[in-house]
């Protein structure tokens, strides 16, 4: 960092200490452990609690010590509504909703409020210069890990990639990339303007290898967001620099406006023609949220909740209107929207959904008059480079699912409490509710108290979890962890396993329904057939067998399950047909497991007399 401070220019000790807290957000996107449980999440979680501490400490100290006041406007109260008040009543409400995803929600919050505070009483070109160096600096090593990974230093953590980043999928990476390319690209632009060409010409060979890089991952969701970003960019650079061309009049911006929107239109369907049943599955996706929205509108499913709930929506999608035939070979185990409004809508609700386009759309608006009015070049260039971030968020958002990943949401939300900082205090009315320096201390200080007890709990919870895994499961130790691991559907369904092998099948079917209730993946279902088999409950496992069927009908398994369970029961003649029904069935990916079940099948339909 110090190398990039000094190509800046002359830096305050106080600009060098903003741009390494934000370092600390963005660093949790290079967290990652393999050998950990859930490593690709469970490393981000614990990083993210430790910056909240982080963050809330300095929060805390800088109220206190400069006897900073907090505003609390109408735009900052709906924002503390929707990241507090709404998963709060949601926790109160719903039993199945866990403590630690409204404990991020307010992490989120407590992010918002002290970058908020803090950036409104530093300098606009202070908090530019701490965000460029922090941007820059987090993208070079990312850039540095894209090409160790591709070289094949360092394996990528997706197997159909050769670079994911820290991610556990390149597409969430690559938008991230694009996100921070934005305000890399002001930043090249406003060192060149300041004469500093030879950072200039770094930063330009920054965003060429990133732009390799994102050609290599292939996400056309971030290749979409990035060309919406780059628009905004075009446009606000020649408002400002070329207003006697062709911006003399506001009026004549909305038929550029309208044209630019329809080149991106008819470049994302171009992208998306690549591969169009990529396109297919996505709308077999949303269909099935917008089904989930409709079924309940009001307060939603709950934060963190579609994955366990999405299944039978799936289904009944399939089964109606006959679609099956044209997606049912597209069908996956979906735990998110690719879709950022429909995921929120259907978790908290229209209430929250509207709340969410709300915050988008007034953040929005703000940076276009912070662009629109401001001559100060300053002040232009952190409007523009701060729009452009939050667009190829938003936009890449529409066909993805970034706010789902820890790093961008967190990236998201700083992206929003710097877009809202007021740099105007003299000139516009001030209409904020004003709360005095005690109050404000002990609402960061009890947010950022609960935070860090909660990022300790799970922290011992984790590591526990990880010795477990490397020693003995016991129920000693199962008992000492189940409440802090509410939520994890690996966990659950790796201590229901440890409980079937010893034949404690009552103790294990708890444990995989809550596996099912919280993550959508076919082998929590095939293990909770498989212990109402043992504890003689047919329907039940057969509804479990049926579920997966319907939901993803180009699978042999459930169908071989259910075969298998009219077997047992001895109903040869439904045996009979689904057995038929699977030897006839194409995989959509041919593997030895399911050329052995067709060999059993076979041997089981020749010998059905055995069964008469």
């Amino acid at each position: 960092m110090g190398f990039f401070a000094r190509s800046f220019g002359q830096i305050s000790a106080s600009t060098l200490l903003l741009a390494t807290m934000f370092s600390l957000l963005l660093i949790i996107s290079l967290l990652a452990c393999r050998h950990f449980p859930n490593g690709l999440f469970s490393i981000k979680e614990i990083g993210f609690y430790a910056v909240c501490g982080i963050w809330g400490g300095v929060g805390v100290w800088y109220s206190w010590r400069y006897k900073v006041n907090y505003r609390l406007r109408l735009f900052d109260g709906l924002i503390l509504v929707f990241l507090i008040a709404v998963p709060s009543l949601q926790y109160l409400l719903h039993g199945e909703i866990h403590w630690y995803s409204v404990a991020k929600s307010l992490g989120f919050a407590l992010i918002y409020i002290v970058v908020l505070n803090i950036c409104s009483t530093v300098d606009c070109k202070s908090v530019i210069l701490a965000v460029c160096l922090a941007t820059s600096l987090l993208f070079l090593i990312n850039l540095g890990i894209s090409v160790i990974q591709y070289v094949g230093w360092q394996h990528a953590h997706h197997q159909l990639s050769k670079i994911s980043g820290m991610f556990f999928n390149p597409g969430p990476y690559a938008i991230f990339l694009a996100s921070l390319m934005m305000t890399v690209t002001v930043a090249c632009v406003w060192t060149y303007r300041k004469r500093n060409f030879l950072l200039a010409k770094l930063l330009m060979v920054l965003l060429i290898l990133g732009l390799l890089v994102l050609v290599e991952l292939g996400s056309r969701s971030a290749w979409i967001g990035l060309s919406a970003g780059s628009v905004v960019l075009i446009l606000a650079y020649a408002m400002m620099y070329c207003r006697c061309l062709t911006f003399r009049c506001t009026r004549k911006i909305i038929p550029y406006f309208f044209f630019i929107l329809i080149i991106i239109t008819c470049c994302a369907f171009a992208f998306y023609q690549i591969r169009p049943d990529s396109v297919k599955g996505r709308v077999l996706v949303w269909q099935s949220v917008w089904e989930m929205i409709l079924d309940q509108p009001i307060d939603g499913i709950g934060i963190d909740r579609l994955g366990g709930e999405y299944p039978p929506y799936q289904g009944k999608i399939l089964l109606s209107d006959n679609l099956k035939d044209r997606y049912g070979n597209l069908a996956g185990e979906s735990i998110y929207a690719f879709n950022d409004i429909l995921h929120t809508t259907a978790e908290k609700g229209v209430i929250g959904g509207l709340l969410f386009i709300g915050i988008i759309v007034f953040s929005i608006v703000r940076l276009y008059k912070i662009i629109r009015k401001h001559d100060n070049e300053d002040v232009f260039t952190y409007g523009t480079g701060l729009a452009a971030s939050v667009i190829v968020i938003v936009i890449a958002g529409m066909t993805a699912y970034p706010l789902q990943m820890l790093p961008i949401n967190i990236w998201f939300w700083t992206l929003i409490a710097l877009a809202n900082v007021n740099f105007d205090n003299s000139t516009q009315k001030d209409t904020s509710k004003v709360y005095g320096r005690v109050v404000t201390f002990f609402f960061l200080t009890s947010m950022t108290i609960v935070l860090l007890f909660t990022g300790v709990k799970r922290t011992i919870a984790y590591v526990r979890w990880y010795k477990m895994e490397q020693g003995e499961v016991t129920e000693k130790a199962v008992l000492a962890i189940e409440a802090d691991l509410k939520g994890n559907g690996k966990f659950y369904n790796q201590i229901g396993h440890y409980y079937r092998v010893h034949e404690n099948f009552d103790i294990a079917l708890g444990y995989f329904r809550q596996a099912a209730l919280y993550d959508f993946d076919k082998e929590y279902y095939y293990d909770l057939g498989s212990c109402y088999e043992q504890l003689e409950q047919f329907e039940n496992a057969m509804y479990c067998y049926l579920l997966i069927e319907k939901a993803i009908p180009h699978l042999i398994k459930p169908k071989y399950l259910i075969a298998k369970l009219y077997l047992s029961q001895g109903d040869l003649q439904s045996f009979q047909s689904k057995a038929k029904e699977v030897l006839a069935l194409t995989p959509k990916i041919r593997n030895a497991k399911h050329e052995m079940i067709k060999r059993e099948l076979r041997f089981l339909l020749v010998n059905l007399e055995k069964y008469q």
